[in-house]
């Protein structure tokens, strides 16, 4: 067994193989990427299940009379305890006999094997940027079910159970969701600013700061902000109203955990709302009526990407000068690990397993949401 982090590889992979592997994960895990980088991404502490307390109501307050008079009653608001499980992901790897004789021999794991070589390097590679991809794809369509984690369409909903917290007994702690009764109308500046301030009302953390888009929603997004991208000699707005500020595809995203380098996908920033727009391809509503025909609005600081470590993994160091040299390129993703373990000898080949543990947990179910039925 081998416990290997992207940042590791940097490292035992050539130089090319590594870039390559690089500019994959970055174009094609968006979502998963950049959420790392915003900071969700962090090494879970409870073992078996991940837990956390959620408070409904809080405590009450008002105008008193102090000259004599009652006294309010004191609220209490016992947390609920909340429990969700890994998703457990393996991407297989399969080296034959005649890749290892021409892709020579080089010190590394064992004996009969080093699973670093150049030739077989390719394979891991392809097998990571596999892993990630899968776990990107069910950061929105995965229900929880056969060994998945839970996805966006599951865990930002407005009914049903999460984390064993039963919608119908807190209703409080619903998702925003507005849809058409499954018929499409047309996007407008006006329904998203509708929709990011219900949630802002709805939630403790105020609106969203982020909004994950498909491509074809993305194309609508830019359509309307097309007039406030151009070249303008004359005001675009009234006098006293300021116009919307928009900027489009900058070369990095700004972030409260850091910034996100824009590789293979579209971002734009609106300023006026706070907000940043992200084309990610996997983006869909699962189980929606339209399912390519919503925008999911997230606040960013309330999600987190728990990831349990491999067996042997608290007495695995990590080269810090690596890893930062990793985060360069990846961010917090690079620092995530994998178990590298040989299944064993199949005729003329090797196989391996390369599996992870990993969950996406929505803390506060009411500071996101979903619109739906738009194009």
């Amino acid at each position: 067994m081998a416990i290997y982090s992207i940042a590791d590889m940097s490292t035992a992979m050539p130089s090319t193989i590594y870039r390559k592997m690089v500019g994959q994960v970055q174009r094609k895990a968006v979502t998963l990427r950049v959420l790392s980088q915003a900071g969700a991404l962090r090494r879970s502490n409870t073992g078996q299940f991940i837990t956390w307390d959620v408070k409904f109501t809080g405590q009450d307050a008002g105008a008193v009379n102090m000259d004599g008079g009652s006294l309010r009653t004191a609220a209490s608001d016992v947390p609920v305890p909340t429990q969700l499980g890994f998703g457990s992901y393996a991407a297989p790897v399969k080296v034959t006999d005649d890749l290892l004789w021409r892709g020579g021999a080089s010190a590394g794991l064992g004996s009969d094997i080093n699973p670093l070589t150049d030739a077989v390097a390719m394979n891991i590679r392809d097998g990571v940027e596999k892993w990630v991809k899968v776990v990107n794809v069910d950061l929105y369509a995965a229900t929880g079910s056969a060994n998945t984690l839970t996805g966006f369409s599951s865990a930002v909903a407005p009914s049903g159970i999460y984390a064993n917290i039963n919608q119908s007994t807190q209703s409080g702690w619903a998702s925003t969701v507005q849809g058409n009764s499954g018929s499409l109308r047309s996007l407008t500046l006006a329904l998203m600013k509708t929709h990011r301030r219900t949630i802002a009302v709805a939630s403790r953390m105020g609106g969203p700061d982020m909004c994950f888009s498909n491509g074809a929603l993305m194309d609508a997004i830019e359509t309307l902000f097309e007039s406030y991208t151009r070249i303008n000699y004359q005001p675009s707005a009234a006098p006293g109203i300021p116009a919307e500020k928009v900027t489009m595809n900058p070369s990095a995203i700004t972030t409260a955990g850091g910034k996100i380098n824009r590789d293979g996908f579209r971002a734009f920033y609106w300023e006026n709302q706070g907000m940043w727009f992200i084309e990610d391809p996997d983006q869909t509503g699962q189980g929606f009526t339209n399912a390519a025909n919503a925008l999911l609005f997230l606040n960013s600081a309330d999600v987190e990407l728990q990831y349990l470590p491999p067996p042997g993994a608290n007495a695995y160091l990590q080269d810090r000068q690596v890893l930062e040299a990793a985060e360069q390129d990846m961010g917090p993703l690079a620092g995530m690990q994998l178990e590298l373990i040989k299944r064993g000898r199949t005729q003329y080949a090797h196989e391996f397993d390369m599996t992870g543990k990993i969950q996406l947990v929505v803390n506060s179910r009411n500071a996101h949401g979903w619109l739906q039925d738009v194009q």
